[in-house]
């Protein structure tokens, strides 16, 4: 029983940045702000990105 509790907080000490960040987007997007679209890489710039 204490090694599941054990795997529990491990797991859970992994998973919470992921969820916060989760939770923040769904967040901001409950708020009608768009996240702003990835800007693509242009590869024609003199530094090859």
């Amino acid at each position: 029983m204490e090694v599941a509790l054990v795997v529990l907080f491990i797991v859970a000490i992994i998973a919470a940045p992921f969820a916060t960040l989760y939770l923040i987007s769904t967040f901001r997007r409950r708020k009608g702000e768009k996240l702003p679209p990835p800007q693509p890489y242009d590869n024609d710039g003199p530094d090859g990105y």
